[in-house]
């Protein structure tokens, strides 16, 4: 059976999204904007250390291949992803905002709330990334990000229990792999794993 893990990326325009999955693919950088249209989706196969499973495979050196989905969300496919999405255990969601552009950051905040409405019983695990931190005059600071994380943590209707953010710079190539390594490990954590197998749903 094809081990499958998916990560939704999702944000406002102009926030880096498609960049940083570029980046991470080993795309290179695009200079130009070039704006996402429906959905896009891209895979990459995906080393896990059996290590970072638990503590029961804490000297294990085993690796297990997963096929990675990242799936590219344009900000206009919004209603239909809320309409059509149905979370299962294989799936993480990465949500990225500018932290030079105040509106993006509240585009972030409106698609958690719809997010936590809509799934209100679902342990989605998130990460919140803000992009373009390579910027010298910054709207949001990484204890704004970081107060906002806590509060959502805090929230007792929300059931995910992984909720982190991460500042990145996609032009310089900074954090990018780490965002995608810590999320993709947690996506695989909460994966039952018996006998030698993990079970999806």
């Amino acid at each position: 059976m094809e081990l499958i893990i998916r990560i939704l990326v999702l944000g406002d325009r102009m926030v880096g999204k498609s960049s940083m999955i570029r980046k991470y693919l080993n795309k290179g950088f695009r200079v130009s904007y070039l704006q996402t249209i429906g959905t896009e989706k891209s895979t990459k196969i995906y080393d896990f250390k059996m290590s970072n499973y638990s503590r029961k495979f804490k000297n294990s050196t085993d690796i297990v291949k997963f096929k990675l989905q990242i799936i590219d969300f344009s900000k206009e496919q919004l209603p239909e992803f809320f309409k059509r999405e149905t979370f299962s255990g294989n799936t993480g969601i990465c949500l990225v905002f500018d932290v030079n552009e105040l509106n993006s950051y509240i585009t972030t905040s409106h698609i958690l709330k719809q997010l936590f409405e809509k799934f209100p019983k679902a342990k989605i695990p998130i990460i919140l990334v803000g992009n373009k931190s390579d910027c010298k005059d910054r709207t949001l600071s990484d204890e704004d990000i970081k107060q906002y994380v806590d509060t959502l943590k805090s929230d007792k209707k929300i059931k995910s229990k992984f909720i982190e953010s991460r500042v990145i710079s996609v032009k310089n190539d900074n954090n990018i792999n780490e965002i995608f390594e810590l999320i993709a490990d947690e996506i695989i954590r909460n994966i039952p794993y018996r006998k030698g197998n993990f079970l999806f749903n």
